[in-house]
């Protein structure tokens, strides 16, 4: 489809993101940050894997079945943002705040072309269909890692104001 295509998945991405914004406005006080956390980007690594649904499937449309997942991821990306920069406003200090966005905005930034780079080298190798499903999976699994130590964070802070 081209760029009419790419305009569809990019707009459902952006719809996506405005509805999980508005849900997360909602609800964000009823959940813990490392609930938050881990809805947030778990369920951005399931729907990642079902961009690559349309390869082991006849029955789905590619562009539908990809506007679909990107909707879904667009909605979900807001609940591991708003945990996360929530848990960085109140553990790091004010005047350390600048620094720490920067370094943190420096590292996300430098992860996009190493990420294509990575990815470009791979998909050669297995083909794009499994290296959606591959980096799906692993997103999903990292994410036990941060929901871990979340846990344990705000076990500690909850032990010492009791």
């Amino acid at each position: 489809m081209g760029a009419e295509g790419l305009s569809y998945f990019s707009l459902a991405f952006v719809l996506g993101n405005i509805l999980g914004g508005i849900i997360v406005g909602k609800i964000g006080n009823a959940i813990s940050v490392s609930k938050l956390t881990f809805i947030g980007l778990f369920f951005t690594g399931a729907f990642y894997t079902t961009l690559a649904l349309p390869a082991f499937s006849t029955y789905v449309t590619p562009i539908v079945s990809a506007c679909v997942s990107m909707f879904l991821i667009g909605v979900f990306i807001p609940f591991s943002w708003g945990a996360m920069a929530t848990f960085a406003m109140s553990n790091v200090p004010k005047e350390m705040y600048a620094r720490y966005s920067s370094v943190n905005n420096m590292f996300c930034m430098s992860a996009n072309p190493l990420g294509a780079f990575a990815s470009g080298i791979i998909v050669t190798y297995i083909g794009l269909e499994y290296l959606l499903l591959l980096f799906g999976v692993l997103f999903m699994l990292t994410t036990i890692i941060p929901y871990n130590a979340l846990i344990r964070y705000e076990k500690k802070t909850r032990s010492s104001y009791s």
